[in-house]
């Protein structure tokens, strides 16, 4: 088995937000009120509508509400057939049209005047035509519904009353919204994830043909080919796209690749020979490995502004809402052996803290804990799982046994380990909660690789070098073979 927690390589790591798929489980558990509105959020292309997430444009990724001039944009047809209104399209006119409980409204994109069982009535702000999408003021579509309409912290919640909105409400939704900034997979590509979820696909890296990328339904049927990149080893779906980390290494096309999710012949190459990386908003965060210098560097996901955030080698980083978390790597007078400090920077490279001189290697920050393994200094510690409370400094060792990979999710860590039955041939996995008092055996195999994508862990087992591919649910029951599949 290979970890790429152990071993520093070119291998691009594009992680996603922890337990960010819990939010979906979670949806009726909100206040009643909001159950049966519609939610949304500027730069988002999905909603929660009709008890569940909803693609805002299954045709057309990337199309979410938007905001100019001060004022909120939101998606004519999503909204309006949201509500079970009909919509119409005039391309000769410019005109949506939406039926309503036997009225009829009308807007033409660029007038400022909308049409109301043919009475003309001004509206602040002009009807968008944006990438063949009519967009409205939000307030003005959604008076014309009869709808009640709120905007809280960037979401966007219209219904039939007033809804009443309470902190639990805002702490679920703001996971659920922050959930596509970096992803819909739980800490996927830390351990070379293969596959995501979304939009009741699932996403894989086909061992079987060249490690290029295919998707299938649950069922395991409409099994095709997403995209001819090979040697994948890192994907994640991140606002309507497939970033992926591919290509022959050591060769010009070794890096993250940006996948149109609606059009899979589309990409863009975005960063050559990158190292440990994340989708973080409107930026990928990575470490260049084209210099001599191991920098921590950000990149706009449409390619554009490239910036060295740190001039200087860097080993392992998280990015933790405005700050980042990484450590530095020295070595002193010309000795072999590296000295690691841990610093804290703000996301645009401007500040810089040290917080103390450590080892840690794939950071995970989940509140004040930090969340990594020791690596492989060769010290009674390598490779077993610690926590570090960012405040105070408190230590904590949560495993006694080194683990090969893990994952975060929810409450707990998911890892790999050598078996204590002395067979050096298998593998346990288990999971441990976060505070280090519940550590549970779910699985023995010769695990290859693994990530988990909602309440599924997937996994490939090693069988004298041909690799298998099944997935389980999290604790370990209803195994699934998903060998053979081409």
């Amino acid at each position: 088995m290979y970890s790429l927690f152990k071993k520093v390589t070119a291998t691009a790591m594009l992680i996603i937000a922890l337990g960010a798929s819990s939010v979906f489980a979670d949806f009726d558990k909100l206040n009643e009120t909001l159950q049966h509105c519609v939610i949304l959020k500027v730069s988002r292309p999905y909603a929660l509508a009709g008890g569940g997430k909803k693609p805002i444009d299954r045709s057309q990724g990337g199309t979410s509400p938007f905001i100019s001039d001060g004022r909120t944009f939101v998606p004519a047809r999503f909204i309006s057939e949201a509500f079970g209104a009909a919509v119409d399209w005039d391309s000769a006119s410019s005109t949506v049209t939406v039926s309503i409980d036997g009225d009829t409204i009308s807007f033409r994109t660029g007038s400022s005047v909308m049409c109301v069982n043919s009475i003309e009535k001004q509206i602040d702000a002009p009807a968008q035509l944006v990438n063949g999408r009519i967009f409205i003021p939000l307030r003005t579509l959604s008076e014309s519904l009869e709808k009640s309409v709120r905007w809280v912290d960037g979401i966007i919640f219209i219904s039939d009353n007033e809804p009443v909105i309470q902190e639990s409400d805002m702490k679920a939704l703001g996971l659920f919204f922050n959930e596509d900034i970096r992803g819909n997979t739980s800490s996927n590509m830390r351990n070379g994830g293969f596959v995501c979820t979304y939009d009741g696909w699932i996403y894989y890296v086909n061992e079987s043909d060249s490690r290029k990328i295919y998707r299938m339904r649950d069922d395991k049927t409409g099994i095709e080919k997403v995209s001819d990149i090979e040697c994948v080893q890192d994907i994640n779906i991140a606002n309507g796209f497939i970033y992926a980390f591919g290509g022959l290494e050591g060769t010009l096309n070794d890096g993250i690749y940006k996948i149109n999710i609606n059009s899979f012949g589309e990409y863009d190459f975005l960063i050559a020979d990158p190292g440990n990386s994340t989708v973080v908003g409107d930026y990928i965060y990575y470490i260049d490995y084209s210099g001599d210098l191991r920098n921590l560097c950000r990149i706009k996901t449409d390619g554009t502004e490239p910036e060295v955030l740190y001039g200087k080698d860097c080993n392992s980083f998280e990015v933790a809402g405005e700050n980042i978390y990484f450590t530095d790597e020295v070595y002193i007078g010309g000795g072999s052996i590296p000295t690691y400090t841990l610093y804290k920077m703000d996301i645009y490279g401007k500040t810089l803290q040290k917080i103390e001189d450590t080892v840690p290697f794939g950071i995970t920050v989940v509140g004040d804990w930090m969340y990594y393994d020791c690596g492989d200094i060769g010290a009674e510690d390598m490779f077993k799982l610690f926590k570090y409370n960012l405040i105070t400094g408190e230590k904590i060792k949560l495993t006694d046994r080194p683990a090969h990979d893990y994952n975060m999710y929810e409450d707990f860590i998911y890892y790999t380990t050598s078996s204590l039955d002395g067979n050096d041939e298998m593998d346990e996995m288990h999971r441990i909660s976060l505070d280090g008092l519940e550590d549970t055996k779910i699985k023995i195999g010769k695990f290859f690789e693994f990530n988990i994508a909602g309440d599924w862990i997937y996994y490939t087992v090693d069988h004298e070098g041909r690799l298998s591919f099944h997935r389980m649910k999290l604790d370990g029951s209803n195994v699934q073979d998903f060998d053979g599949l081409k």
